[in-house]
């Protein structure tokens, strides 16, 4: 049953409304049990957060902060990049995206062939991002198998800075604006990434 905003009026009588406001009552508890344990819990968690859902923020734009007032938000700056989690700090500070990006279990890069991650120029351009790509090559031998890259984008130019160990099969590189795992080796790969942005703006 829809909440009724407009009960009771002044005129009600008790048993003519008292239905409607045992409606009201039943969706406030469903209503807040979205995300909170409801009014109606009895446990020593009535009343708190179960866990967090923030759709895109109404209206274009990051919202703005007031001094010692930082929001979490949900935003979307670009297709590619879905509606992610943001923070902003107190008096405006610049947004701090806190989802990240991962594979969605192991994924096989067949011998000397590249597996796309992210593209930062696809359909919505990403005028500048800082990101560490994390990837790791199963089964883990050694140190061989890790790989942790800085990228960088400025809405032109995308750079990697790898930091591969000595002998390592696989690397991250760059074409155009996709941001790559290369397999160099004559055998094929399994690889879990991760792609955390530090900043998109």
């Amino acid at each position: 049953m829809p909440f009724i905003a407009t009960v009771p009026q002044p005129s009600d009588k008790l048993k003519d409304s008292q239905g409607q406001l045992l409606g009201n009552n039943q969706q406030l508890d469903t209503s807040f049990g979205i995300d909170h344990y409801t009014f109606s819990n009895l446990t020593t968690d009535n009343g708190k957060h179960n866990q967090v859902t923030t759709p895109k923020i109404v209206g274009a734009a990051h919202p703005t902060t007031a001094a010692n007032e930082p929001k979490f938000y949900g935003m979307q700056d670009a297709v590619q990049l879905g509606v992610i989690q943001y923070s902003r700090g107190p008096s405006d500070a610049v947004p701090s995206p806190l989802t990240r990006l991962h594979s969605a279990g192991v994924i096989a890069i067949a011998a000397t062939s590249n597996l796309d991650v992210f593209n930062f120029g696809l359909t919505t351009l990403i005028p500048r991002s800082m990101a560490t790509l994390t990837v790791f090559k199963q089964p883990i031998a050694n140190i061989s198998s890790c790989l942790f890259v800085n990228v960088y984008w400025d809405g032109k130019t995308l750079v990697v800075n790898n930091t591969v160990s000595p002998g390592a099969s696989f690397q991250a590189q760059v074409s155009g604006s996709i941001l790559q795992i290369r397999n160099g080796i004559a055998l094929g790969i399994n690889v879990y990434w991760t792609l955390e942005f530090q900043r998109l703006q």
